[in-house]
């Protein structure tokens, strides 16, 4: 008997059931459900046994909380990452596999385009449980997780980078800015005073919502001192060094 994609994807990454458990519910064989994760390239397949302890923030994880409040959005069954530039949606993938989390294709996000008519391509990974804990831990966006703003320098290096992956912006001089509505930038503040690293703070503009449009630029001094394989392969540390190439 064929087995449905979707109700598989329910069975191991939302309930996490393990292969033989899924078996059972849906009255296979074992050998039939691990057919069907290698078929469905169900990433997480293999790990389902392993219950993914989202207490403790590796670089990874540090990393996609810092893409998610940037450049990602929640969807009904999962989360969503988009990027106009497929090297950074290749970036977001080994982050995503790393997780061991469910990776669709990227494709060009429907409906979607960015200045120029250059279109943004879009990542999915279908877990309920990870969606609903990313969600409650960044508070629907607003803020940096507790546990992160506590966790090692390494792991607040790679949030950065998620951040500056996704809303970073190299000024003619070199520095980096980052600008948002959001008020996890409050947060951003604080995090970079916990790694030493001088930035301003700045409101840049008021919406007609009466919404705060603030940045907080890294100077490029203090952005080369951090190291650029902390980023790699950030677009933003690249630019700074190819801007410094053609000042040689």
């Amino acid at each position: 008997m064929p087995i449905n994609e979707m109700i598989l994807r329910r069975l191991l990454l939302n309930e996490q059931l393990t292969h033989g458990q899924a078996a059972a519910k849906l009255g296979v064989s074992l050998i039939t459900v691990s057919r069907a994760v290698r078929r469905f390239d169900l990433q997480a397949g293999r790990g389902v046994k392993h219950r993914w302890d989202f207490t403790s923030y590796d670089s990874e994880l540090a990393y996609v909380v810092g893409l998610y409040l940037t450049d990602g959005w929640a969807m009904k069954a999962g989360i969503a990452f988009g990027s106009t530039e497929p090297i950074l949606i290749d970036r977001y993938t080994k982050a995503l596999r790393h997780l061991r989390l469910p990776i669709a294709e990227s494709i060009p996000a429907p409906n979607i385009s960015h200045k120029g008519n250059k279109p943004i391509f879009e990542i999915r990974t279908y877990s309920k449980l990870f969606r609903n804990w990313l969600v409650e831990e960044c508070q629907a966006k607003t803020a940096i997780p507790d546990g992160l703003m506590e966790a090692s320098n390494e792991a607040k290096l790679m949030l950065l980078a998620g951040i500056i992956d996704g809303d970073g912006t190299v000024r003619k001089d070199g520095s980096i800015r980052i600008r948002t509505t959001a008020t996890w930038i409050h947060d951003l503040g604080d995090l970079l005073e916990s790694l030493h690293i001088r930035h301003h703070f700045r409101v840049d503009d008021i919406l007609p919502s009466g919404k705060p449009y603030c940045a907080v630029s890294i100077r490029r001094s203090d952005y080369r001192a951090l190291g650029g394989k902390c980023f790699h392969p950030m677009r933003a540390w690249r630019i700074v060094n190819a801007k410094e190439s053609r000042h040689r």
